[in-house]
């Protein structure tokens, strides 16, 4: 079995994973009793709309499983380095989502024991803006930055920021990646699927191999 078929297989492994807690969750689901009455739904439609925007941010795929993935997924880059590969994690201090979000990132990483057989460290950075990001970025050395929800204003100027800078950038929210995000994770009937902005790579520096790419939404 060649990596790539391999990859494949995992994928596909953890799709069933997904879509199993999918159909437990549902049946687990208690049914809103009509009793309940007009009211109740009212409120409840309200909240829905306030809270629209930052459910658009909240990740499809669970963090565990996008962090699973993307420690498969790195075996495929072209140059990894010869050392320690070390991430950052971007958050924004003043949301206490992404907060959650970093600190349920880290402590899966924390868990693997190698990255395409190296070891890894990984440190939570706060946004201070793009210029900050790109500094920090050259200073420790980072292979990967993992974007966590509530900075989708920002990812527009720090994919400017990062423009030559040999760094893969994945986002927890896949809506991020058209925004300049190289690789994000979307739910497809159930499935994972990875999603791959080819533009922003391309200005990054990034390369995967073309078996792992074929598995990939193309995005420009």
């Amino acid at each position: 079995m060649t990596k790539a078929d391999w990859l494949e297989v995992a994928v596909a492994k953890a799709s069933r994973r997904v879509t199993l807690r999918d159909r437990v969750a549902r049946l687990a689901t208690p049914m809103i009793s009509l009793r309940t009455g007009w009211k109740a739904w009212l409120l409840g439609w309200m909240a829905l709309t306030t809270t629209f925007s930052a459910a658009a941010e909240e990740p499809t795929v669970p963090l565990q499983l996008q962090v699973d993935l993307t420690v498969k997924l790195l075996a495929y880059t072209r140059d990894p380095p010869a050392d320690v590969l070390h991430i950052g994690i971007l958050t924004k201090t003043r949301s206490a989502e992404s907060l959650r979000f970093a600190t349920e990132l880290k402590i899966a990483f924390d868990r693997v024991d190698a990255i395409a057989g190296r070891p890894h460290d990984q440190a939570i950075l706060e946004w201070a803006g793009p210029a900050t990001l790109a500094d920090e970025t050259a200073r420790r050395g980072l292979y990967l930055l993992y974007v966590t929800p509530g900075l989708d204003s920002e990812v527009p100027v720090m994919a400017r920021a990062l423009e030559e800078t040999p760094l893969i950038t994945v986002a927890a929210s896949d809506s991020y990646v058209p925004s300049g995000a190289i690789l994000g994770f979307e739910l497809v009937s159930g499935h994972p699927r990875m999603v791959f902005n080819l533009t922003q790579a391309r200005k990054q520096n990034v390369t995967f191999r073309a078996a792992v790419m074929k598995l990939m939404r193309i995005v420009q």
